[in-house]
Order: C-alpha cells, then structure tokens, then sequence
C-alpha cells in the first residue's frame, strides 16, 4: 500500500519505537481472533472489520485494498495484536510477529489508537512497483511513519491528499482516516491514510474520505 520513498526528513530524538511490519498488496487475509478495545480492554464486536463494505454517492462499492488491516468506522482504527505476556503490540496482526521471549504466547487482536505524532516523513515522485496499484496518470503521494499515542509503535501510511511534504513536521499530530487507493468500474478500494490535525494548507486538495 506505500510508495518507495524518495527523500527521507529528519526524525523525531524519542526513544526508538517499535515498526509496525509491512504487508503486500492483496492477501486477503482474515481477522478470526479476539477484538478488544485498547483504552478499556473490553471486547468490541466485529462487524466494522474492513471486510465490510460502504456505497457512495455513484453507487460504487467501497472496499478495502487489503482485508482484515483496518476497521471502516466513522472513526477508523488500524487492527492490530496486544502480545499477551509483554503487553506489547505488533501490526499487522498476522504479520507482525510474535513475542521473540515467548514465541508460543498468544497474540490479542485489538484496535489501535486513531491518533499519534509524525516520527518521519518523505514523498514519492514516482511510481512504486508492483504489486503497488497505480492510476495512469501517476500523482505522487506523501508517506508519514506516525508514532502511536499509547502504543509507542510506528506505522507507516499515506497522507490524506491535500498535504505535501513541506505542509509537514516531525512531531506534528495526524489522525488515522480511510481515502481511496485506486478504483475500477464497480469499486472504490481504501487504504488507511494519516490526516494532520490542524488547518488544510491554503493549496488545498481532494479531501481525503474518513
């Protein structure tokens, strides 16, 4: 779902974060384990996993790019494990590994925060290779690795259009929101994008859907 990037900024001096792992394109994996919510540790249900689907104003299907990663709420939040004996997290789910003390212990899914703070930022001027999905023309996009408020872990997303590299700032605080990756005649298909919580730049953009 990330482009190659072309220019690395600076990054934040905070203690080094754990990286959420990257995933390919179109695994399809699912999500058959427990949901719980990470501020009260209650189980939440499971219907608004991104398996689901929304309708637009065209009549077009909207659908996640990559199950079972991110949740299709008002209010989205990436799915992802709470290690069981350290208390740690990994995202995604089923590719982010296992506690390397206890490989055997189990893994909790649970929603992760919405918000966090740019750890590092770059942009990419060209197209990324498959299986990265592109739309002719290629428009560059901006990637964000964003620390996680309560988790401390960093993943790594597109920026909601509308924002470029100079708009951005290590340290700055962004909101995880859902916008469209590419789309064919039936279907708009959706990754999770990082959205900066302060004023739109005077340049503007397509807003980014979320």
């Amino acid at each position: 779902l990330l482009a190659p990037a072309k220019r690395i900024e600076k990054r934040l001096p905070a203690r080094s974060p754990r990286f959420g792992i990257p995933s390919p394109l179109g695994t399809g994996v699912r999500c058959d384990h427990r949901i719980a919510d990470h501020r009260t540790g209650r189980r939440v249900p499971n219907r608004s996993r991104a398996s689901g689907v929304s309708m637009t104003g065209t009549t077009k299907q909207r659908v996640p790019a990559v199950e079972g990663f991110f949740t299709l709420d008002d209010e989205p939040h990436l799915i992802g494990g709470r290690l069981a004996d350290s208390g740690g997290y990994c995202f995604p789910l089923h590719l982010g590994g296992s506690d390397p003390r206890n490989p055997a212990a189990g893994v909790e899914e649970v929603h992760l925060s919405r918000t966090g703070r740019i750890w590092s930022f770059t942009n990419s001027a060209y197209p990324p290779p498959p299986p990265f999905i592109i739309t002719e023309p290629y428009v560059p996009v901006v990637v964000a690795a964003v620390q996680l408020e309560l988790e401390q872990m960093v993943v790594l997303g597109q920026v909601a259009p509308g924002w470029a590299v100079d708009d951005l700032e290590v340290g700055m605080e962004v909101e995880l929101v859902t916008g469209v990756l590419y789309e064919d005649e039936e279907c708009e298909y959706l990754t999770w994008q990082w959205r900066p919580l302060g004023e739109r730049p005077v340049s503007g953009g397509d807003d980014a859907d979320g």
